[in-house]
This record gives structure tokens, sequence and C-alpha cells, in this order.
């Protein structure tokens, strides 16, 4: 049945990996401004700051599996400060991990 209908599920896949993206940049964009706001930039909170322009710049193209483990890496430095707050930070896990999931699906 997959396979049969793999141009469906193509174009499903598609659209299911912009959209996630889409939430998770905003996610990172929310983020980013907090930081910006700061105006106390010491050399870790450039890394941060330099951390989620990274992860931005990386989920703006194809998903493959380089980009997200370039994204992954970002977010754990771009998470160090208490950068998001808890309530952003566990959906953002939770839309990168369907990322990965969806991604991998042909894989699968």
């Amino acid at each position: 049945m997959f396979y049969r209908r793999s141009m469906v599920v193509a174009d499903s896949v598609s659209h299911i990996t912009q959209h996630l993206q889409h939430q998770a940049l905003n996610s990172i964009s929310v983020a980013k401004k907090r930081v910006i706001s700061d105006k106390k930039y010491s050399e870790q909170r450039l890394d941060v700051l330099s951390a989620l322009v990274l992860a931005e710049n990386t989920l703006n193209g194809p998903s493959t599996k380089q980009r997200r483990l370039i994204v992954s890496l970002a977010l754990s430095v771009g998470t160090q400060m208490k950068t998001f707050k808890d309530e952003e930070l566990f959906p953002l896990q939770v839309v990168m991990k369907k990322l990965d999931l969806i991604s991998e699906l042909r894989e699968r």
C-alpha cells in the first residue's frame, strides 16, 4: 500500500516537513528575539545567538540528515543559557522529533 501510494505520500511528507520546519523556526525566532533584547552581550551570549541563527538558517532548506544533525547541535548550544522557557523547549523538542521521524519515513 505504501509503495502504491508513494506519490501521494511523498507530496504529503513534503508538506508535513515544511509545516514542522515552520513551527520550529517560530520557536527559535522567539528565543532569538529574547537574546537580542538583552543588551549585555557576553561572549557566551553571542555564541548562543550564533547557534540560534545557525539553526534558523539550516532549517530553511531540505530536511536532510546532515541538516537535522546541525540543527540538533546548534540547539544544544542555543539552550545553554535558559534561552527557551520550559513551556517553549518541550514543544520544540517534540517538533524536532517529529521532523526526524517524517524525514526518515522512506527508510523505515
